[in-house]
């Protein structure tokens, strides 16, 4: 009766083991950005989608933003890219929000990434993008930052 009792316990223990190996393993997943596989560059399509779902709402970056600078950057669909490609950056003039092939020099990445020589925090505030997804926009600008 021993043994029985004994093999009960450990089919219950292993069960638990496992199930909780799988829902640790789930817990932790990932979003994936998902690129167009017919394009080996990121279009801009792809990064105003991380821009609405992330920047372009309320007094961010969006229709709504009430900021009284010369040229607030406006990162909503239909009126992002015209305020970012080749648009000097209000915090550091020397640079341009998007400098095509350069993104490393691009203020967009320093700030998404809490680069160098950024004014204030690093965006979005109270939070930050995937790695992925700050790495397709990298890319977008490094292929030329196509309005595409």
């Amino acid at each position: 009766m021993k043994n029985i009792f004994d093999m009960k316990y450990l089919r219950v223990a292993l069960l638990l083991m496992i199930s909780l190996f799988v829902f640790a393993a789930c817990e932790h997943e990932q979003p994936t950005v998902v690129k167009n596989p017919l394009q080996q560059a990121p279009t801009f399509t792809d990064v105003q989608k991380i821009f609405t779902a992330n920047c372009a709402f309320g007094g961010c970056h969006g229709d709504q933003n009430t900021e009284p600078r010369a040229k607030p950057q406006n990162l909503s669909a239909g009126k992002a890219y015209a305020s970012i490609f080749n648009v000097a950056a209000t915090q550091s003039p020397a640079l341009s929000r998007v400098k095509p092939n350069d993104p490393a020099n691009s203020y967009l990445v320093r700030k998404l990434e809490g680069g160098p020589a950024i004014s204030g925090g690093r965006m979005p505030l109270g939070g930050s993008l995937l790695a992925a997804q700050i790495q397709t926009i990298k890319d977008w600008i490094a292929d030329g930052a196509k309005n595409n």
